[in-house]
């Protein structure tokens, strides 16, 4: 059994500061001291100043299965919670990052690799072509991700992000793969197939370590393989929630290797956008939630963002292509987003939610680590837990307690639909439940 050992290796930070530590405005005088405000006092004036129909208990926001954010916190939460750890996990993450701003990718449209005029205006929208294998020689400025889960680990050396555990937990087929499979290119781990599912954050997170841990099982005592594996997170329109999610993987991850010996300076994240929170209903509104989703992947850190198009019909599938990078590229040029390392370093709210996604997905890790993640899917565990998350979570859509503008609040008879987004084919006869990709706009 792993036990939680992150503390042990990151040491503390006693100068966070956050607004809501402050106390309420006082006028100045130079010879007084400003009295200490408790935690009890402000709550005092939060229930003072609100106005009905809200209350105080109205401002809690359930996070996840197992955590809700309250609506004032102090320098307590650090006593309580030891959270001193996580001051000297920023300085290692700064003093071992290799780059500033996050690699965005542009997204792999198959539809476009049968036409070679497609393949001209795609260009002239500034992208590499869609597949290699057609223009090796090609050199245009944004790399793309392509991935084919039903290919081979035998093919590692194509273009596509091949990860053998994920991809056969997709298709339903188990897929055999030899250390001498994993050598021949970057390891990739789609975690984010787990929060496409429906999945839970912590669920996603403790999915990452148990795939890096089989992968890890196979190769024995090779360790340089993990400083060049790319974890990929899904990301959805829940700001907060997304953002201490990716500095809690990364987090993970540094531990993960550290306690396994493993070469690795500061993680490799891919954030990708949500599928789970795609509408087909209202594909405009898309864009607004992958621009939240942007925001929450650049302010978390995330080393390559991949935004999907927020629609798929063919008639404007470059356009949509061109404003899915755009998207970041104006995140990062003109608001600058990626010029301060780790904002979120300090604020006593996304601190203690790195804090507790992390310790929660060790500890749910460390538990299915003990059944095997090859168990797990061939007797169909692990897709029934994400299931039953998926099913809580279509519950409180339902009920509005999770709201999408245009799909089940705020509708409008003005609204562009498109075409579903495009999914993995069923194979025939599979050998396990697959785990799909699952849609709130159904």
């Amino acid at each position: 059994m792993r036990h939680f050992m992150i503390k042990s290796f990151f040491k503390p930070n006693p100068f966070w500061l956050n607004c809501a530590s402050l106390p309420p405005y006082q006028k100045m005088n130079q010879t007084e001291i400003f009295p200490e405000i408790d935690l009890n006092q402000w709550e005092e004036r939060v229930k003072k100043e609100l106005k009905a129909p809200h209350t105080f208990e109205s401002l809690q926001w359930q996070v996840s299965e197992f955590f809700s954010l309250n609506p004032v916190y102090d320098e307590k939460i650090f006593e309580n919670e030891d959270l001193e750890y996580l001051k000297t996990f920023h300085q290692y993450w700064l003093k071992n990052k290799n780059k500033d701003r996050a690699d965005i990718l542009a997204f792999g449209n198959q539809k476009l690799n049968e036409d070679s005029q497609e393949f001209n205006i795609a260009e002239s929208y500034n992208f590499q072509r869609w597949v290699y294998h057609f223009n090796p020689k090609n050199t245009g400025k944004l790399p793309f991700s392509i991935r084919n889960p039903f290919e081979e680990a035998s093919g590692w050396d194509s273009n596509s992000e091949i990860d053998p555990l994920m991809d056969g937990l997709l298709v339903g087929k188990w897929k055999t793969f030899s250390p001498a499979d994993l050598k021949k290119g970057t390891i990739h781990i789609h975690a984010s197939d787990i929060h496409n599912a429906g999945g839970s954050a912590v669920q996603e997170l403790a999915a990452a370590l148990l795939v890096a841990e089989t992968y890890k099982n196979a190769l024995g005592e090779t360790t340089d393989w993990a400083q060049n594996a790319i974890i990929h997170l899904g990301i959805g329109p829940l700001f907060w929630l997304e953002l201490a999610k990716i500095r809690a993987m990364r987090l993970l991850y540094i531990n993960f290797c550290s306690i396994n010996n493993l070469k690795v300076k500061e993680g490799n994240i891919r954030a990708e956008t949500s599928k789970f929170f795609w509408s087909k209903t209202d594909s405009e509104l898309n864009l607004l939630r992958h621009s939240t989703e942007v925001m929450s992947s650049i302010l978390g850190g995330a080393d390559q963002i991949l935004v999907y198009p927020h629609s798929f019909e063919s008639s404007i599938s470059l356009d949509s292509n061109r404003l899915a990078v755009n998207i970041p590229l104006l995140a990062f040029e003109e608001s600058q987003l990626h010029t301060a390392h780790d904002p979120a370093a300090g604020s006593y709210i996304l601190e203690l939610l790195t804090h507790k996604l992390a310790k929660e997905a060790w500890t749910l890790f460390s538990k299915w680590n003990e059944i095997g993640f090859e168990k797990m899917v061939k007797e169909n565990q692990l897709q029934s837990l994400i299931r039953k998350n998926s099913d809580i979570q279509f519950r409180h859509f339902m009920e509005k307690k999770i709201q999408m503008v245009g799909v089940n609040v705020f509708t409008s008879p003005m609204a562009k639909t498109s075409p579903k987004f495009p999914v993995v084919e069923k194979v025939d006869n599979p050998e396990f439940s697959p785990l799909e990709s699952v849609f709130l706009d159904a």
